[in-house]
């Protein structure tokens, strides 16, 4: 036999309120509850306090009937009953929602129209859209040097709320310490150019001044403040083309400069501590005989219009009644010492009397006082400080082996800095010059006729080394690199490096 069955169709059951007016349904009231294959429970209500409607509660119940068969109903899945003027409502709503949506993306294309038609000059760009930065914005560019404080080249203050007046007589009227991350402030002769370059090519998180600043020294900061505005706006953090990947996050860029002289004039390290008292100092020290050796060479052959005294008559200070090796900026007298010495003098060979300067150390024993017998200020600065000795940055030196990362780490900077290069000082440097009229003026420091500004020179050299391990290197504020091997080699200060006896320290490593 064939059974033939039709297509089932839904009908609502009437509720309890519609039986009571039609005097209810025994086909309804008979029909049996459809069995579950894994009696899970009952299923949800339609529109009721389990479902996800908004329904008040009530439960109707739905049987599935065949054409022929209604009163032997078998279970069927709830119907979607709609009402028509929810429907309707509905409709209405959505319009109005997209007319809306459409008139505000009408007026954000006007207002962008006009932002754009406005200009965007770099000298007083805003913020997004020339949104100028609120007050929190502000204070976080100038908070700390962490990633999130480092302002983008959109969220840059506008310069004149930093600077006033012109270019030739601006002040600063705003808080600038954000521009300036590090600056690389000695000593001349003693790595520093090494050191901005290495900076400058070697990471895609640095951008350094290709070339010496000076008018921190010159007791110009409002220059500072206009060169590194402009490197904010013209170097941004994508600046360099080196990525990772494509799809990497452009690196946070740290912004520096070099200056040797900053710690050694009157004027540069007050204006730190008043407008840049969180930018990291960078300094590079070096044996003192060496040290006048290479500056007195450099001055000669570099500047032939003058003729340096001979070395044994640059003994004292380089100025006349000051401490201060360097005057440019301040009142200085209007002739050197002698008729030229170009800066080369043995006082200035007291390395560490610049570094007293900075107020790391007590400087309340009268031990500590004996080795720092100069005039000039002190300042009590925050400024971190990364001391190191010049032959740290050669690759045969044991003590370069954490250079790298430790300055990384004092940068901080998220990623490595390139390796050291193997380096081989020239025996005569000078033996091959194209001016050789120039070379001939200059020195060999270990010729017996230069023993007596040598013994000089060695004598600042331990006290130089006296004084920075004892005293100096105790400051939370300083960072060395491998500090044991670090002193050790501040121990070598102590010695002549000419001295026959110690041929070991005749070394090219030393010089």
């Amino acid at each position: 036999m064939t059974v033939k069955v039709k297509e089932p169709r839904f009908q609502r059951v009437p509720d309890s309120d519609e039986e009571d007016a039609r005097g209810g349904s025994a086909a309804t009231a008979s029909a049996p509850s459809s069995p579950r294959d894994d009696d899970e429970g009952p299923s949800p209500d339609v529109g009721g306090d389990g479902g996800d409607g908004d329904g008040d509660g009530t439960h109707q119940e739905v049987a599935l009937l065949t054409d022929e068969e209604t009163d032997s109903p078998k279970w069927s899945p709830p119907a979607l009953i709609l009402d028509p003027e929810l429907a309707t409502r509905v409709r209405t709503m959505l319009f109005l929602g997209m007319l809306l949506l459409g008139m505000w993306l009408v007026g954000v294309t006007v207002l962008r129209a006009d932002d754009d038609g406005d200009g965007d000059d770099a000298a007083t760009r805003m913020g997004p859209r020339g949104r100028a930065p609120d007050e929190s914005e502000i204070e976080a560019m100038s908070t700390d040097n962490s990633a999130a404080a480092l302002p983008t080249a959109d969220l840059l203050p506008p310069l004149d709320t930093l600077l006033s007046g012109t270019d030739s007589d601006s002040e600063i009227i705003g808080d600038v310490s954000f521009l300036l991350d590090f600056a690389i402030v000695g000593y001349a002769k003693g790595g520093t150019t090494f050191l901005m370059n290495y900076l400058r090519k070697g990471s895609d998180e640095t951008w350094v001044n290709n070339g010496e600043v000076h008018d921190m020294s010159r007791g110009h900061p409002a220059n500072i403040v206009s060169l590194f505005y402009d490197a904010h706006l013209n170097h941004p953090p994508d600046h360099k083309a080196k990525k990772s990947s494509p799809s990497s996050s452009p690196p946070v860029v740290k912004y520096g400069y070099k200056s040797p002289e900053d710690l050694e004039t009157p004027d540069a390290l007050p204006l730190f501590q008043k407008y840049f008292p969180k930018t990291k100092l960078i300094v590079s020290i070096r044996h003192p005989v060496k040290w006048f050796e290479s500056f007195y060479n450099f001055r000669v052959y570099h500047h032939p219009e003058h003729t340096l005294p001979p070395p044994n008559e640059l003994i004292g200070p380089c100025f006349e009644g000051t401490s201060y090796p360097s005057m440019h900026g301040a009142d200085k007298p209007e002739v050197y010492k002698h008729k030229y010495n170009g800066g080369v003098c043995t006082d200035r060979a007291n390395l560490h009397w610049p570094l007293s300067r900075l107020g790391k150390t007590p400087m309340d024993t009268q031990e500590e006082k004996d080795l720092l017998q100069h005039d000039m200020d002190t300042h009590e600065l925050p400024n971190e400080v990364f001391l190191m000795e010049d032959r740290q940055i050669r690759i045969s030196e044991p003590a370069s082996k954490h250079i790298t990362t430790d300055l990384r780490d004092f940068l901080g900077l998220t990623t490595d800095l390139p390796d050291l290069q193997p380096y081989e000082a020239p025996a005569d440097k000078y033996g091959s010059a194209e001016d050789q009229d120039a070379a001939s003026r200059t020195i060999r420091i270990c010729d017996e006729e230069h023993a007596p500004v040598r013994e000089i020179l060695v004598q600042h050299g331990r006290d130089a080394s006296e004084w920075i391990t004892t005293y100096f290197l105790q400051s939370p504020d300083v960072t060395v690199s491998s500090r044991k091997l670090f002193v050790k080699l501040l121990e070598d200060w102590k010695k002549d490096p000419c001295d026959d006896n110690d041929r070991a320290m005749r070394g090219r490593a030393l010089w």
